[in-house]
Formats: C-alpha cells, structure tokens, sequence
C-alpha cells in the first residue's frame, strides 16, 4: 500500500491501519488455517485462492450498503472468480513472466523454454517462485499442457522439467523488488515474476526487463475481503470503500505499477501508466492468458510432493 494512502485514510477517519506481510498465497493459507483469520480484519489475495476462503467462512460476506463507490469496479473483474462475486472486491490485476536481466543474456528470451531449459551459462543464476501453483502451471504451458492439468501424466512431465531446471536455480523464492533486489545487483539474471514488480525494478534499473512469454501466462485478479471473524467489519468496509475512490484506485494502481480493476481510474491514470504494454498487455498476451482453476486434490498432492521434493 502506498504509506500516503494509509496516513490519509487515518487522517480521515481517526482509524490505523496495520499491514502483515506473507510470502506466498501458500504460506499465507496456513496462517488462516491455524488461525481462522482471528486478529485479522482484511485479507487481500489472488482470486484463485480467495475462492478457497469462502467455504471454510475465512472470509465474511460483503455489505454493498457499506460500499457506495462499489460501482466503479468493472464488472468483468467483479465476475473473474465465480465463486468470490460477493465476498471480495477486485482491486488489481496482472499477468506472470520473466523479468530479466538484458546486458548478461546473449539473447532476451521470449517463451517459457529459454527460462526452463537455460542457456549453459546460467547455472546458479535463476529463481523461480516459491509456490507450487506458478512453478508448475508455468511448467506445465512451456510443454504446451494447460497450466490446469489435470493429467496425472502431463503434472509429472512438467515436475521432470522443474527437477531439470533445478541446478540453474539460485533459489526458490520471490526477488526482491527494491534497489537491493537480486536482478539489479546481479546475483541472479532471470526471475519468474509478476508484471508490475518487474516493471518496478525497470524503473530502478533499465537493464532489468520484462517479458511475457509466447506460449501463455496466468492471469490473475487481486481482491481485497473482510474476514469473518473481524472485530472491525465497519471499518473495514469503509477502508474498501475508501480504496474504491478513483482518485485512491489510480494512486494504488501507479505506485504497484499493475492494471487497475476499477474503471473510474482512467481519466486519474498517467498515459505512460495506461499506454505500457507490460502492465496493459497488449491482444496476443492477452488471448493466451489463463486463469487458475480448481484442481482436484489428487493433482495438488502429486503437484505439492514433488515440488517439496525439488526445492530440498
């Protein structure tokens, strides 16, 4: 969250807002699990697995009454995820790719395979995200499969391939996205990584760059809901809505450099910020996105053992 939007809102409304971080939707749902959202009053997650909130009640419904400025989110982000059309409130949306170092390449690479199957010299010099869900579902497009096998067969073909890559893999996590980040210091020269964050780091650093693969990427939807168990539900609500503001929409949307899911931010979007194709792709990226789906829990317990057996 950009600080400036925190201190205006408790300018405003006399209310602190307190952020805690995870490092992955992963860890982030083993916290909720142990401890049902107690202690928390939002969550903002991927609509992928926000979805899987609703079920287990981690995650209240919402009150539109509370919510007057509701209508300036686009009605197609609103309905991305089915299953979170009430509960959650789309805020932002983006693609996965390869950021890349540009000067330490002899050539930029354009699809999964440069980025799975590496050239020799990059041993030790790459890092893929510490979750099962993008490690295979990017897998997974690199080998034409979709990112939502079901194929018992496909999941291991793209475990194999995982498992290949591993001696070109410096580590199995998140780069960091400030000046100290890895890509700008050069520790590593290709990283699995979402669009704004990789365009972040451009700014910091022009050799840094970002591609969005010609096979496919994931698309996903960030959306912020209440937790059930929120002592704060009104105040909640009320910083939702004060985020639905375009004016605050387009603030957040420029700071994290992704695509706003509210449609009242146009006219407060720069047009540099509007006219990059890396955080508004263009039609080609965009007709090979996908997004995840629920996968049956055979998939996933094949998917999350061979991960772990990967990354030891």
């Amino acid at each position: 969250m950009p600080p400036e939007l925190l201190d205006a809102f408790q300018k405003e409304t006399g209310v602190q807002v307190r952020e805690l971080y995870y490092s992955s939707d992963e860890s982030k749902q083993a916290l909720l699990a142990e401890t049902q959202g107690v202690g928390l009053d939002l969550i903002i997650s991927a609509g992928a697995s926000m979805r899987e909130y609703v079920i287990p009640e981690w995650i209240d419904a919402l009150q539109p009454e509370l919510l007057p400025h509701l209508p300036n989110v686009d009605e197609h982000w609103m309905k991305m995820f089915g299953e979170v059309e009430g509960y959650g409130v789309p805020l932002l949306w983006g693609t996965i790719g390869i950021a890349y170092r540009s000067d330490k390449l002899p050539q930029p690479p354009s699809s999964w395979r440069d980025f799975f199957k590496p050239h020799h010299s990059l041993r030790q010099k790459i890092m893929v995200i510490d979750d099962s869900a993008d490690a295979f579902g990017m897998a997974l497009v690199a080998l034409g499969y979709s990112m939502n096998a079901t194929d018992l067969a496909q999941v291991e073909a793209a475990g194999v391939l995982l498992e290949q890559q591993k001696p070109y893999v410096a580590g199995y996590a998140y780069p960091l996205i400030d000046e100290n980040s890895e890509l700008i210091k050069g520790h590593i020269v290709m990283a699995m990584m979402y669009n704004g964050d990789a365009v972040g780091l451009h700014e910091l650093d022009p050799r840094v760059e970002f591609v969005a693969p010609a096979e496919g990427t994931n698309l996903w939807v960030d959306y912020i809901g209440v937790v059930k168990k929120s002592q704060h539900k009104e105040e909640a609500h009320q910083f939702i809505d004060f985020l639905l503001r375009p004016e605050n929409a387009a603030r957040l949307s420029e700071f994290l450099h992704y695509a706003s899911a509210n449609k009242a931010t146009a006219s407060k979007l720069s047009k540099e910020h509007l006219e990059n194709p890396d955080i508004y792709p263009p039609k080609n990226v965009m007709d090979k996105a996908d997004t995840y789906k629920v996968i049956s829990p055979e998939v996933l317990k094949l998917r999350n053992q061979m991960f772990r057996s990967i990354k030891r």
